[in-house]
Formats: structure tokens, C-alpha cells, sequence
């Protein structure tokens, strides 16, 4: 319970995690701009779930690229007279493919997870977007780092844990 001259918290400072007042627009421990209570879209709340909307995207569109490619190279596999290198590029590309759905699988763990408070999960989704982009998908490996990241830097705001 707060004191008649105090003000309730407003939540905490995403620089140095002190416990903010609610009308405060500098954290009073290290100086730093903080979003005021009440501002859409500035919240650390609203960045989070935002960060979960782009890893759902992120998975979302890995599936969906990983079964039109398959999709693609299964057709491709059918034409007739493929020179012997052609044979070759198809196999190391539809392991990428494979690759891509893995990942999103593994993703999808990872945003039940984060989505469940488990803050420990937020960095290997990072690196594995990291993955995503460079052997899959740059997209999708995009929107799940992207994702992550903004998870990872809004946790303290919700309240997550700061190891």
C-alpha cells in the first residue's frame, strides 16, 4: 500500500530496472527517458507481445516458404533429362528447405516458452534466428531474431527475470 503522497509504480526502467513512479518521464536513479503510463505503443508490455507477433510471423512464413519449395523441387524432380549437376543443386537445396522447417519447429518450441515466461528461452531464439537467416530463410530468420530481441529487451518491464 502506498502512502497519500506517494504514487504507485509504474513499472520499471529498461536501462538500470529501478522501480519507477508512475508519473515519471526520467528514471530518478540513472537519468533515463522513460515511456509514461498510458502512451500506446511506447509500453514495454506492447513491445513484447510485439516481439512474439514477429517470431509467430517468422515461424509462420518458414513453414509456408519451406512446403512451397518442397513443393517446387518435387516438380522440378520430374522434368525429364536432368543433366547430372542440376541433380545435385536440387539435393543441397532441399536440404536447406528441410533445414528451414526444422528450424521453425524449433522456433515454435521456443515462442511457447517465451510466451509461457520462461525468459531463459529468449536468447537461444535469437541465435536461432541468427541460424534461420543465414542456412534457411532470411525472412523468416529476420522476424524471429527481430522477434526475440525485442522480447529480450522489454522483459524487465514486465517483469521478467534479469540473470
Amino acid at each position: 500500500m502506498t502512502a497519500p503522497d506517494e504514487q504507485p509504480p509504474a513499472g520499471y526502467c529498461g536501462n538500470c530496472g529501478f522501480l519507477l513512479p508512475a508519473s515519471s518521464l526520467y528514471c530518478p536513479r540513472c537519468g533515463a527517458k522513460t515511456a509514461a503510463l498510458g502512451s500506446p505503443g511506447l509500453g514495454g508490455t506492447d513491445n513484447f507481445k510485439l516481439g512474439l507477433l514477429l517470431i509467430k510471423i517468422g515461424i509462420i512464413v518458414s513453414v509456408v516458404m519451406s512446403i512451397l519449395f518442397i513443393a517446387g523441387i518435387s516438380w522440378f524432380s520430374f522434368l525429364p533429362g536432368l543433366p547430372g549437376p542440376a541433380g545435385g543443386v536440387v539435393t543441397v537445396f532441399s536440404s536447406f528447405v528441410i533445414l528451414g522447417f526444422v528450424f521453425a519447429v524449433i522456433a515454435a518450441l521456443f515462442y511457447r516458452d517465451i510466451a509461457n515466461g520462461n525468459d531463459g528461452r529468449i536468447i537461444h531464439t535469437i541465435i536461432l534466428g541468427v541460424l534461420m537467416f543465414f542456412l534457411a530463410s532470411n525472412v523468416a530468420g529476420a522476424l524471429v531474431g527481430i522477434g526475440a530481441y525485442l522480447c529480450h529487451v522489454n522483459r524487465r518491464s514486465r517483469g521478467g527475470r534479469l540473470s
